[in-house]
């Protein structure tokens, strides 16, 4: 009897994410068409719109902060979103975001830097990125 409840636990649990999941993929598909193309304005674009999505992604511990874009820098490996958490509860004051993405590929975030001592630095990388990207950006 246990264990068919645990079974069932299991299943329930299970459903639950895979429903929410869903959810969140069928929002992204109605706010692009598959046919749309994504060349550096358009990633910039997008970017900004989903910008708040992006840093809850990126930090769920702060799903209320929102995510201020203040501007995009191109480098031969990514765009990077120059962005600000309002409030400044994040732990540093600016971060980098680095996007690769283009043609008919949403923007992905592969890179993420942190503003620390008046640099940026490497905080964390995305599961797939390249392996060659810069440890800190002047």
């Amino acid at each position: 009897m246990l264990l068919a409840l645990a079974v069932f636990g299991a299943v329930v649990i299970v459903a639950v994410v895979v429903r929410h999941r869903s959810r969140a993929t069928a929002k992204y598909a109605t706010t692009h068409s598959s046919a749309a193309y994504f060349g550096p304005a358009e990633i910039e674009a997008y970017v900004r719109e989903h910008a708040t999505e992006f840093g809850r992604e990126l930090f769920p511990d702060n799903p209320d902060v929102e995510w201020i874009v203040h501007g995009f820098t191109h480098t031969s490996e990514m765009i990077l979103a120059e962005v600000e958490p309002k409030p400044d509860e994040v732990g540093y004051p600016r971060f980098k975001f680095g996007f690769i993405g283009g043609g008919a590929r949403l923007p992905k975030c592969i890179a993420t830097y942190c503003l620390d001592s008046g640099r940026y630095q490497l905080l964390s990388t995305a599961r797939g990125a390249p392996g060659n990207l810069p440890r800190r950006l002047d």
